[in-house]
């Protein structure tokens, strides 16, 4: 599964990018094993463990796989992108315009156009030419 890295924050833990050809490989060996690390300590922390998900629909979809594995999710919280950008704009964070963030995303597939994975070289084209779908 490849894995992409972001630069997290100084005061933030760390923050990964998984992207994964499938659910049930990224669940296997990406989603199920981060949630039995992250179990054990999110309700000790003093910062929430925060997943985003696209859609409430795949949040709820989460819990209940989880759950059926016996998974604690106190100290998790799952954000959509609307939650997530209102929590970021309580603390007064300066965030780039939707212009921009559309710009740098079709910058980004562009440069995975060229992919030898023929599946991430079509995502890419279609990202390019309408980010914001």
């Amino acid at each position: 599964m490849p894995k992409r890295k972001t630069e997290a924050h100084k005061n933030s833990g760390e923050v990964s990018l998984y992207i994964g050809p499938s659910f049930v490989e990224a669940w296997e060996s990406v989603v199920l094993p981060w949630f039995e690390l992250v179990a054990t300590t999110a309700f000790t922390q003093s910062e929430p463990a925060v997943v985003a998900t696209p859609f409430a629909a795949d949040a709820t979809f989460l819990r209940y796989r989880l759950l059926e594995h016996e998974i604690s999710l106190l100290g998790v919280k799952f954000l959509t992108p609307a939650k997530l950008r209102e929590m970021i704009v309580q603390d007064d964070v300066s965030i780039p315009l939707r212009e921009h963030l559309r710009l740098l995303l079709s910058i980004a597939a562009e440069q995975c156009v060229d992919s030898q994975d023929v599946y991430l070289a079509a995502i890419a084209k279609l990202v390019a030419r309408a980010p914001d779908h």
